[in-house]
């Protein structure tokens, strides 16, 4: 089941099932541009498995949102704030998107 937490016009941001976004991560950091656009981390392939295994542990450091579609309910990317400096009030923010061809 995917909760809403924000919602806006045409997109919201929902907790993330990290079994379903893991394999459509995995295959949008195949994509150079958004690998180099996502992170930055030197690019890498990871597997469905290797991306499952990230969010397990991120999850507790961090604060994760699949971006899904309102129209369709489909996955489009993912946001994450993590880092966090309590004392400055700041974090490092994380957006990634799908691009359409590599979606479908």
């Amino acid at each position: 089941m995917n909760y809403a937490v924000f919602k806006g016009k045409l997109v919201r941001l929902a907790a993330i099932d990290i079994e379903k976004i893991s394999p459509e991560l995995s295959r949008w950091l195949h994509d150079s541009e958004f690998s180099r656009l996502e992170s930055t981390d030197p690019s890498s392939l990871y597997s469905p498995k290797q991306v499952q295994l990230f969010f397990e542990k991120e999850i507790k450091d961090g604060y994760h949102f699949a971006i899904n579609t309102l129209a369709e309910d489909k996955l489009i990317g993912e946001v994450g704030l993590s880092g966090f400096d309590w004392a400055a009030r700041n974090a490092w923010v994380s957006i990634g998107l799908g691009r359409a061809g590599l979606l479908g």
